[in-house]
């Protein structure tokens, strides 16, 4: 018996589902990096190496000010299932009104403090007096105005993910993955310069949220009605995402930050060398999330059975979610490391693979290490210690830039790499060690803290 055939008996018609959606997330990830695979090259011919480094940063940066949220989005989804479970559809609704009102007014704060720290944004980006400078000041009044819609956008989704319809959420999101790539390829059809380019990501992100709210339009529509804002639920869906909003604002920090160290120091060129392979074997962590999301609930019951300490059961399914990430990971990544330069000369021609066929290669490992790093997190979660590992971003974020900088400047797109998957390799071990502790102390104290 398979693996999965082993958690849908033990889960029943619970397994189903999680198939059904474990299988709309894959293909929601899927086809816009088949998508990528296709577009880049076509973009990068079109926009030339600087000026697609500056699209990669929009595509960044408009994704990373969605935490402007403050976790609110997650917290949605937590406590709009919860409470569809205790089929309370009116509290439902209030959450849902409540909820909506604080990202609302969150997404529309974002836009006098994006336009309060533009200058130091777009210095970083494109420094002053440089050729681009003029353009990527006009391209980035589209990026503010993108950052309120995709807010909206993460609250209506955490609605529609808290009751389930991840079709439905991946019905918007397959097309909007897709035309992230193939509008930006459009508008260089017309002008192959940054303003179009970001107007059209500004679209594409757009037509994203009106996908969502039409999916969500039956609750909105209910929540709208109540005309409610309960500070109960207010005092709740924020103490919810206090510690994951600390990770979710980190987290992708440390992430993303290589880049912006690179146009710092270097160059947009430098950018484009790094940011390619990058973008395209980051992509591939979403097979970690979709095993951690199978994952977490099967080791969250096994804890529950253990009546106050950690099951034998819990243990064997920490160790088939490591099995389960080698056994996507390594393979693939594996071949990278061997073909790297190969296959970027394929994709991007032989000059592209001279400068980042080595960069692919050292950030390929980081990112196996990366997705290995989601196991100790759902150990973490399933016992509720999601503080845990918001603080040890807190301790990884300094170190991590340190080394960055210092070796951005000595090795170049190089050291990035090196750093990125320096910083991976510690993430994983100091969860991998609390997780360990802290199943230990579950088991002295025989009980779940």
């Amino acid at each position: 018996m398979s693996l999965w055939a082993a958690f849908s008996e033990k889960l029943g018609a619970r397994g189903q589902i999680l198939g059904r959606n474990l299988g709309w997330n894959i293909g929601g990830q899927v086809l816009p990096l088949v998508a990528g695979l296709v577009f880049v090259p076509l973009l990068l011919s079109g926009l030339g190496t600087a000026r697609y480094g500056f699209l990669s940063l929009v595509w960044v940066l408009i994704g990373y000010f969605s935490l402007f949220d403050l976790g609110l989005s997650r917290a949605l989804t937590q406590r709009v299932s919860l409470l569809g479970a205790q089929d309370d559809q009116r509290q439902v609704r209030t959450a849902v009104a409540t909820g909506m009102a604080l990202i609302c007014g969150l997404a529309l704060l974002s836009v006098p403090l994006l336009l309060a720290g533009k200058g130091a944004l777009l210095d970083t980006v494109v420094r002053s007096g440089s050729a681009l400078s003029v353009e990527g000041a006009r391209a980035f009044r589209w990026l503010i105005l993108g950052v309120p819609v995709v807010i909206l956008a993460a609250g209506v989704r955490g609605v529609l993910e808290g009751q389930q319809r991840f079709v439905a959420v991946n019905l918007v999101r397959i097309p909007a993955g897709v035309m992230m790539f193939v509008g930006p390829w459009l508008a260089t059809q017309v002008s192959p310069t940054l303003e179009p380019v970001t107007f059209a990501v500004f679209v594409v992100r757009l037509l994203q949220l009106l996908g969502f709210a039409w999916q969500a339009r039956g609750v909105l529509a209910g929540s709208a009605r109540l005309r409610v804002f309960d500070r109960d639920e207010v005092r709740i869906l924020f103490g919810f995402g206090l510690w994951m909003t600390v990770s979710n604002i980190i987290g992708p920090l440390m992430v993303y930050l290589d880049r912006f160290v690179i146009a710092r120091f270097g160059d947009l060129a430098d950018v484009s060398y790094y940011s390619a392979p990058f973008d395209l074997l980051s992509r591939s962590l979403f097979l970690s999330a979709a095993v951690a999301g199978v994952m977490f609930p099967a080791i969250s019951a096994a804890v529950a059975d253990g009546a106050g300490r950690v099951a034998g059961s819990a243990g064997r399914l920490v160790r088939q979610h490591y099995g389960l990430v080698v056994l996507f990971f390594l393979p693939p990544l594996a071949l990278v490391v061997v073909f790297a330069e190969t296959g970027l000369s394929w994709w991007l021609g032989a000059a592209f693979a001279a400068k980042s066929a080595l960069v692919m290669q050292v950030l390929a490992m980081g990112i196996f290490v990366n997705a290995l790093a989601s196991v100790p997190t759902a150990q973490l979660h399933a016992i509720r210690r999601a503080d845990i590992t918001a603080k040890c971003h807190l301790i990884e974020l300094p170190v991590y830039l340190v080394v960055l900088v210092w070796l951005v400047q000595t090795q170049g797109i190089l050291g990035a790499a090196l750093a990125w998957t320096g910083r991976a390799a510690l993430d994983l071990g100091l969860l991998a060690v609390f997780a360990k502790a802290q199943y230990r102390r579950i088991n002295s104290t025989s009980r779940v803290v």
